[in-house]
């Protein structure tokens, strides 16, 4: 017995269903002799080497042969053509997106699921600028995937691109700033980027720190007896950022004091008795020298004294506070001291020496 099927195509779900359930049970064969007997079942599929041309995808033939005791057989057969008309399904497609501030990602490799095996879908993409928004982009990802019989699947992503805001930031330092001083106002500047923005400051230095303003515009810094690096960064609405720093230079009026009566200069930075500074020839203080510089637990000075004279040395913090005094009584010639300053909290003080005529002032570091 002979039957054909001629096409059936994939999409008819319930009989591909039913075809795939066919088994030596489908069918009943029964013979007067030996009774019910249970046939062989066989499928044979065959696939086309070419879908198209041939116009079905699988040619299946199925058979059961019921054979009894005496080997008289009976064979029941159909062959059925089956049409892929099912295109292939996308997984693991990326979903819209937007890339503010950066590159745009590498393509993933989609991939599609089809009756005849997966499939790697053909990529392409297009770039577009934006109508009245210069600088925004938007890219069209597009794979698409096709089977063996020419059934077509198109999976698209889109992404707002926007490479670059261009946010820039500018520090505004005051034109002049006295050391060991407390509320000085620094500044900013910012152009291009899209608003809101985040503030981001830091101050880099011996002796300096933020008292108000983190996270705005202006902020107010104590500086002391040391140059501060400032550094801003600025993060606009979609995350671009600009990073800008300046160098803050302190005027120590102290400095100006001490040239313009007749002392000398102490050498900042002076580690040891041989690193002195030449005063003028009416100083009553000559070849001014400390060390070390930083110190630890006791610090050295030495001069010259032109006539005998009261010396008072004082050490003062970043508040303006004389935290440690000594008093000596200079004599002509070669005069030194030692200065035990292992009470004084780690920090940079002010040193000062002082006749009733003249100062020498300095910046000094205790470290331990």
């Amino acid at each position: 017995m002979d039957n054909t099927f001629n096409f059936v195509r994939l999409s008819e779900r319930d009989i591909i269903r039913q075809l795939i359930e066919l088994d030596e049970s489908s069918v009943f064969s029964f013979d007067l002799c030996d009774g019910e007997i249970v046939p062989v079942f066989t499928v044979d599929i065959t696939f086309s080497p070419n879908c198209l041309t041939d116009g079905w995808w699988q040619h299946r033939v199925y058979t059961w042969v019921a054979t009894d005791v005496c080997g008289n057989s009976t064979v029941l057969t159909f062959e059925v053509d089956i049409l892929d008309d099912v295109a292939p399904g996308f997984f693991a497609v990326p979903g819209n997106t937007e890339v503010i501030c950066g590159d745009l990602p590498d393509p993933p490799t989609v991939l599609a699921n089809d009756d005849s095996g997966d499939i790697i879908a053909e990529f392409f993409q297009t770039i577009m600028e934006i109508p009245g928004q210069p600088g925004h982009f938007r890219v069209i990802r597009t794979w698409t995937a096709v089977d063996p019989c020419g059934n077509r699947s198109v999976a698209t992503q889109s992404i707002l691109w926007i490479p670059d805001t261009f946010v820039e930031c500018d520090i505004i330092l005051p034109e002049i700033v006295d050391c060991n001083s407390h509320g000085v106002v620094i500044g900013s500047d910012v152009s291009g980027g899209i608003a809101p923005f985040t503030y981001q400051w830091d101050v880099i230095g011996q002796e300096c720190f933020i008292q108000t303003g983190q996270n705005t515009p202006t902020i107010t810094i104590y500086v002391g007896f040391f140059d501060v690096t400032i550094s801003l960064t600025v993060t606009d609405a979609f995350g671009c950022q600009s990073v800008c720093t300046a160098v803050l230079e302190c005027f120590d009026p102290l400095d100006q004091f001490a040239g313009n009566t007749p002392t000398g200069q102490i050498q900042a930075n002076s580690n040891n008795p041989n690193t002195t500074v030449q005063g003028l020839d009416q100083d009553y203080l000559r070849e001014l020298s400390y060390w070390p510089n930083p110190a630890n637990t006791m610090f050295n000075i030495s001069f010259d004294a032109a006539v005998e004279r009261d010396v008072e040395i004082s050490f003062i913090n970043f508040l303006g506070e004389v935290v440690l005094t000594d008093q000596m009584k200079a004599h002509v010639g070669a005069n030194t001291r030692k200065i035990d300053v292992t009470k004084l909290p780690e920090g940079t003080y002010l040193f000062q020496v002082k006749t009733d005529k003249e100062i020498h002032a300095k910046g000094i570091v205790i470290m331990r």
